[in-house]
């Protein structure tokens, strides 16, 4: 076997070696922006959802006195320790601000401003 067969062969080996990397590498590519766009929609999606939680429990506690809107709360979250901060009761990953009368006023998220865009 001449040593030019050999060189065409290597070339061609490493070629096909090199084209199978690109693909593997192409695949990842298209996983990872896959895996992103599912990703960033689910967030969007639960966002989305937290934001409407928020906005519809103050009505639906109507009637309420704030104890029990927070004894409810506790009990959805009951491996978190309640703490008061800034005027609100937070239990779990959200914070529970009460009127003068007791009656809960406004849900707070634990990040601020909740925005879904």
């Amino acid at each position: 076997m001449n040593v030019l067969r050999l060189w065409k062969i290597v070339t061609a080996v490493l070629a096909g070696l090199l084209i199978i990397s690109n693909l593997f590498w192409f695949d990842r590519m298209v996983d990872a922006t896959m895996m992103w766009s599912t990703r960033d929609r689910q967030y969007l999606e639960a966002c989305r959802a937290l934001e409407q939680a928020v906005a519809i429990l103050p009505p639906m506690a109507a009637g309420r006195t704030g104890d029990d809107v927070l004894r409810i709360a506790k009990a959805s979250a009951p491996s978190d320790e309640p703490f008061e901060k800034e005027g609100a009761h937070w239990i779990g990953e959200l914070g529970f601000a009460l009127s003068e009368k007791g009656e809960l006023r406004k849900v707070l998220p634990l990040w601020e401003p909740l925005e879904c865009e």
